[in-house]
């Protein structure tokens, strides 16, 4: 009995292991949808950008000076635990492709912080690796890049940052207008 119980516990770890680590999203977004890719991130090649596709404000925008800083705090922060100096593949899953950068959508120009900012945002991650993030605002986009940041994960044995669970789409924004 007590052996059924250990085959049947680590069955249920191997499972959570195997699905999308989004159980790690804190809070949980208000939608979320996700598939069954996996995609490698090489931290050190990552880059953060401003797109200026449609109505997106360009590199050269107030928006794209206020959120730089930003790039470059939660770049360290993904890179925080280690050289990504293993091969993905090795993880026993099939890698669907590599994330090289995160791009960054803010289609208003309104830069003011107030019990009515729009703070909500868009995030597509898909299987081939494209990593966007899409808000009104910049304020939108800040939360858009911390939700980013907690989908990404590390393997300290094979030595691999990688996102499961792809592709995620998520569409969030804080429940209280005070947060």
């Amino acid at each position: 009995m007590r052996s059924a119980v250990v085959v049947i516990a680590f069955a249920i770890l191997a499972i959570a292991f195997v699905s999308a680590d989004v159980d790690t999203l804190w809070p949980m977004p208000s939608s979320l949808s996700t598939g069954l890719h996996y995609v490698s991130i090489a931290p050190s090649g990552l880059s953060f950008v401003m797109s200026s596709a449609g109505s997106c404000q360009s590199s050269g925008s107030p928006a794209a000076a206020f959120l730089a800083p930003t790039f470059t705090r939660y770049q360290g922060y993904i890179a925080w635990y280690g050289k990504a100096t293993g091969d993905a593949s090795a993880a026993g899953a099939e890698v669907t492709g590599n994330v090289t950068q995160i791009v960054v959508c803010v289609t208003g120009t309104d830069m003011s912080l107030t019990i009515n900012t729009d703070e909500s945002y868009q995030l597509s991650v898909t299987a081939d690796g494209s990593f966007t993030i899409t808000a009104p605002t910049v304020f939108g986009a800040l939360r858009g890049i911390e939700t980013g940041s907690q989908l990404i994960d590390y393997d300290p044995l094979r030595q691999v940052y990688y996102i499961t669970g792809l592709p995620i789409v998520i569409s969030d924004a804080p429940r209280f207008a005070w947060r």
